[in-house]
């Protein structure tokens, strides 16, 4: 990558260390709010609410993003292909949303008036591949392959457009095309050599147009990619500990051996046009009786569960001892070893890594595996396996890891400089606000990385004592 490579030998690098866990929500919206999880609401890819634990939705988030408070100062913001944004919020500049946008959305715009030229401009935006990509994958491994870069394709178009026909003051481009290549093409070199080489030719005439402002330029990712060799069925642990009711009947034992799990019957219901009338006629309980083609085992009641790839939550009300049931899985699982070698690389009591009022939302437990293994939530007779992408089942190759990239440019950023210390996600946005020439919020928590400026820049903007009182006050 010849132009990326310039831009971080020529100014300022350091590495980024993620939230716990290292997900796409939690990271992002930290790095565009400039708070910790526990702060912004959005914990983990589920979260709590209340009794209930629900996929995390733009609209969990409780703190305003870094775009809503440019605004407020009269600055123009271009946000293109953000996680977590959907809708579209109402900015001083434009908003073309990501990941979690519905399938078959309209309303992916702000301002909507925009979102033909929007279209146009991008040959038909994308906010999102489809959700089970991975069966085309399955299917044909070129082929989604080139829907993946057909996929960032029309981002890139879409940013270097909007960058050149419209006014801006910060101007965000997100690519998540190389998280799902790297998901499944971690071993595929040739590909992902490909799509790294053609995002470098975009990262040159972004840069460029950058530099034509007179722009600073930042380069961050919410965490970064290592190879996945094992799957560990957590929950399979779980379990053994008596943590977990299972039940393996003999109607799903003979269900499985005749080949009928939840994929294969409800392809033959909808292959006989049946599948829509059957479920509904079919109670809940008998539904989930239905063995899936990853496990023939049924969860019944739990005190701990793995629910997401990194959150364990934890049933209080069936807790005699709360904390000795945290304490017992943490303890089983740092004593966790595969070939003599640790599992795990952490297991974290939320209020250990996170703080503010939405850290109940979090699950009671994070595990975060060591490189090159992958939580699973199915449940096994094994501990270990071969990680495979459920409902595809081909294999998952790459993960999340902690340890992302930042990278900084311009005429405000210092030259051939290598930060001595790592930074968390959520001082970008106060980094950010410094080099417009903005007051930091007293919500953030989040510190500006003041040793990557040349002396005597950013320069501060002057503003009334309103807008100074608005932006210093703390979140209601």
């Amino acid at each position: 990558m010849k132009h990326l490579n310039e831009i971080i030998n020529e100014g300022a690098r350091g590495t980024l260390i993620s939230t716990i866990p290292p997900f796409t929500l939690p990271a992002w919206t930290s790095i565009f709010t400039g708070v910790n999880p526990g702060k912004h609401g959005i914990t983990d890819n589920i979260i709590r609410i209340g009794d209930e634990i629900r996929p995390a939705l733009s609209m969990h988030r409780k703190v305003p993003l870094l775009w809503k408070l440019v605004g407020n100062f009269g600055l123009k913001p271009i946000v293109v292909n953000d996680p977590v944004t959907y809708p579209p919020e109402r900015i001083n500049g434009i908003m073309v949303t990501g990941f979690l946008t519905p399938p078959n959305s309209n309303s992916y715009v702000y301002p909507p008036e925009i979102k033909e030229e929007v279209d146009k401009a991008s040959g038909g935006y994308l906010p999102e591949l489809p959700l089970d990509y991975d069966r085309l994958i399955a299917h044909d491994r070129k082929e989604a392959y080139d829907a993946i870069q057909r996929f960032a394709q029309k981002t890139a178009d879409l940013a270097l457009y909007l960058m050149k026909n419209h006014e801006w003051d910060v101007f965000d481009v997100t690519f998540t095309s190389t998280d799902r290549l790297q998901h499944f093409y971690w071993h595929d070199e040739h590909s992902l050599r490909e799509h790294y080489i053609w995002l470098d030719s975009i990262i040159e005439k972004l840069a460029h147009l950058a530099s034509d402002e007179q722009a600073d330029i930042i380069i961050v990712s919410d965490h970064g990619f290592a190879p996945i060799r094992r799957s560990v069925h957590i929950n399979t642990i779980l379990a053994n500990e008596g943590l977990i009711q299972i039940r393996r009947s003999k109607l799903m034992s003979l269900l499985n051996r005749l080949g009928l799990n939840s994929k294969s019957l409800s392809s033959l219901l909808r292959h006989k046009n049946l599948h829509e009338f059957v479920l509904e006629l079919l109670p809940e309980h008998l539904r989930q009786a239905i063995p899936s083609k990853e496990s023939e085992f049924i969860f019944g009641q739990y005190i701990a569960k793995l629910s997401s790839a990194a959150g364990i939550f934890i049933a209080h009300d069936l807790c005699s001892n709360y904390e000795a049931v945290r304490n017992h899985i943490i303890h089983r699982l740092l004593s966790l070893k595969d070939d003599n070698k640790n599992v795990m690389a952490g297991v974290y009591k939320r209020e250990d890594v996170l703080w503010g009022p939405f850290t109940s939302r979090a699950p009671d437990l994070f595990a975060v595996p060591s490189e090159g293994y992958y939580l699973s939530t199915h449940m096994k007779n094994e501990v270990f396996g071969f990680p495979l992408q459920s409902g595809s089942r081909i294999p998952r190759t790459g993960g999340h890891r902690m340890q992302g990239i930042f990278v900084a440019y311009g005429p405000d950023i210092k030259e051939e400089y290598t930060l001595n210390r790592d930074i968390r996600t959520w001082d970008i946005a106060p980094t950010i606000l410094r080099l417009l020439g903005l007051p930091i919020p007293r919500f953030m928590d989040g510190n500006i990385i003041e040793s990557i400026f040349r002396e005597g820049r950013p320069g501060d903007r002057h503003f009334t004592h309103s807008q100074k009182t608005e932006a210093e006050t703390d979140i209601r």
